[in-house]
């Protein structure tokens, strides 16, 4: 019944009177009926929060992946960056949420996107150890080739961690030998 009187008093307020602070405090409470109310009365779903994020970012970031969902349905760009270069696939990955990342992609989100320090997504898994989104972005058509500021591809990144004595040596492996099976080519080290 609150839900109805918020309805009856958004459909009463002019677009210009409605804070984008409120849909921020409805996605941070995971009220997707609230969200979607709030939607239909704001101008501008790349507004930014004090942090510099979207709501679209904040959503991913929270894995609310069905309000992510709705918010792109709804207009809100999954290219958008915060002040790091970073799009809502980076939100989606650093935080390995995977159902949030299948959202993106279904939606077209860019996976060639690069952040500020030349960093792509897939790098970023490779970085992180994070086998299920790397193979996800693979499978996904991601570029394999696709180069950071010193001109490494992501197997060349993922091989000299490697190397040099990443942490969980034995993932990081995995992760680079099935790189270079989805690429099918064989890199010398």
């Amino acid at each position: 019944q609150n839900l109805s009187i918020v309805e009856i008093l958004l459909n009463n307020y002019s677009k210009e009177y409605i804070d984008k602070k409120y849909l921020f405090q409805s996605i941070d409470k995971c009220n997707i009926e609230l969200v979607n109310l709030i939607v239909n009365k704001i101008n501008n779903l790349e507004e930014k929060n004090l942090d510099g994020m979207t709501p679209l970012m904040v959503a991913i970031q929270k894995n609310y992946y069905e309000i992510a969902d709705l918010l792109i349905k709804r207009g809100a760009s999954t290219e958008t960056r915060d002040v790091q270069g970073e799009t809502a696939l980076f939100y989606a990955v650093r935080g390995n949420r995977l159902a949030s990342l299948l959202v993106l992609i279904a939606h077209g989100a860019n996976l060639e996107a690069k952040n500020n320090s030349g960093e792509t997504v897939l790098m970023l898994t490779s970085e992180k150890n994070y086998y299920d989104a790397t193979e996800l972005l693979c499978v996904s058509g991601v570029d394999l080739n696709s180069k950071n500021i010193i001109n490494q591809t992501t197997i060349i990144n993922t091989i000299t961690l490697y190397a040099f004595g990443v942490k969980y040596y034995d993932s990081v492996s995995n992760i680079t030998y099935k790189i270079i099976w989805k690429n099918k080519q064989v890199y010398p080290i």
